[in-house]
């Protein structure tokens, strides 16, 4: 499904992942743990040419999607590919949501630009959807994101992810923000969806415990690169926790802090 050969981004003279390999097969969840800050998010956008050129960002290397390599492909073909076969779920659902469209036009948008059905056809789809994704259509189709919850918008953003049935998923950090409850019901909801529709995910995460109920395979990115375990499973990442080069887990200290309310 997915194979990326000596993957490497620079940010002006600064190299964030250096010469980094995965591979993903058709209908299997991979999970990629990484602390915050360590470059998942940045590794996602740059597969699709997402990072800011103002940035100056750079990738090089190989990433083949079904034996096509995205590095090379024109802007326009990208595109058709993100949201048609690609669907992604991001971190942050309420920045990725246009506050000033409906739950229903951000889901017919996404229908209508990949798919050659009717505007009729597509609102029935777009309401099964948020039916698929545990949401009255009655309810929250003509709802907009500030109206709804964490955990309902990123119902919506898998709701959009999905709308045009992708062989892949890529959700990066989907449950960070989200109450622990509502974290398990996200999850539950990916893996029930990926079992439905045979997809393939791509699942990071900074959390561990999260992603060891979840993924068949998981790698850590650290030091720039993928680092894989033979027995992926996490238990045996806990057991041994010596083959790690840093701890997973990021650490705060904060000291005199004050604070005051002026009137």
């Amino acid at each position: 499904m997915l194979k990326l050969q000596n993957i490497t981004i620079a940010q002006g003279s600064r190299t964030l992942l250096s010469k980094a390999s995965l591979f993903l097969e058709e209908k299997e969840i991979v999970g990629i743990q990484g602390v915050n800050g360590v470059g998942k998010t940045t590794f996602v956008l740059g597969l699709f040419h997402l990072l800011g050129v103002r940035d100056s960002f750079s990738i090089k290397g190989k990433a083949l999607f079904k034996g096509v390599d995205l590095l090379s492909l024109t802007p326009s073909k990208r595109q058709a590919i993100l949201g048609r076969e690609v669907g992604f779920v991001f971190q942050d659902p309420t920045l990725a949501l246009d506050p000033l469209k409906t739950v229903g036009e951000h889901l017919l948008e996404s229908i209508l630009n990949h798919q050659r059905i009717s505007k009729k056809e597509a609102l029935e789809k777009g309401q099964d959807l948020l039916n698929q994704v545990h949401l009255s259509s009655k309810r929250y189709f003509n709802a907009y994101p500030f109206q709804l919850s964490g955990g309902e918008c990123q119902r919506v953003m898998i709701a959009i992810a999905i709308a045009n049935n992708p062989s892949l998923l890529i959700a990066d950090e989907p449950t960070t923000a989200l109450d622990p409850s509502v974290q398990e019901e996200i999850m539950d909801l990916l893996q029930s969806l990926q079992k439905k529709l045979g997809m393939s995910i791509l699942l990071m995460s900074h959390d561990l415990d999260l992603l060891q109920n979840r993924a068949g395979r998981i790698l850590t990115l650290e030091n720039g690169g993928f680092h894989p375990y033979k027995h992926s499973k996490s238990n045996n990442i806990i057991k041994k926790p010596r083959t790690l080069k840093k701890p997973l887990e990021s650490l705060l200290e904060a000291t005199n802090i004050h604070v005051q309310f002026l009137h």
